[in-house]
């Protein structure tokens, strides 16, 4: 029955090793973009300035590496802490009262997350199917910039997840 146990516990910290690999890459991903776009803008502002010769695809790439940063960090902020929480008269309710309000409210949160990442992955899908591009100069296929708002939200899913599950078990703790 112990080695039971051991498979157990071998499988959750595989799992959590995994979970922290890939977590790690999409916060990287989101870092890269943030050098990227500071390397285009420092290579528009040179090329526009210094030598009277802008780039066409500047205000393109830095969309999309903008909309990269924004999702891809989306759960490192979550992770971190450091999304916005509107919480004064949260704060004022019993400690008890306050941690359920939390799972709950939480709770309604990552079901609106589930929501956009359900319906950003069906636009993806159709983006892909039809084979839009974009209007620009690059033509760029209309999936391509537009998968990354579904792995962000999928990992922030997850996120939410992982602390939904902390949450309960504080709470199921408290109560004993």
């Amino acid at each position: 029955m112990w080695w039971k146990m051991k498979v157990v516990q071998i499988a959750l910290n595989l799992s959590r090793r995994l979970y922290n690999l890939f977590f790690s890459s999409i916060r990287g991903g989101a870092e890269v973009c943030l050098f990227v776009l500071i390397a285009l803008i420092a290579v528009e502002v040179v090329g526009r300035y210094a030598l009277n010769k802008p780039t066409l695809i500047t205000y393109e790439l830095s969309s999309y590496l903008l909309v990269g940063i924004t999702y891809l960090a989306l759960a490192y902020g979550l992770q971190q802490g450091s999304h916005i929480r509107v919480s004064i008269l949260v704060d004022c309710l019993p400690s008890r009262l306050h941690k359920w309000w939390t799972l709950i409210f939480d709770s309604i949160v990552l079901v609106c997350i589930i929501v956009l990442m359900w319906k950003s992955i069906g636009l993806v899908v159709m983006n892909f199917e039809s084979g839009a591009r974009l209007a620009t100069y690059m033509r760029t296929p209309l999936w391509i910039p537009q998968a990354i708002v579904p792995i962000g939200l999928g990992m922030f899913v997850l996120e939410a997840l992982r602390q939904l599950v902390v949450q309960a078990k504080g709470l199921q703790k408290a109560r004993r």
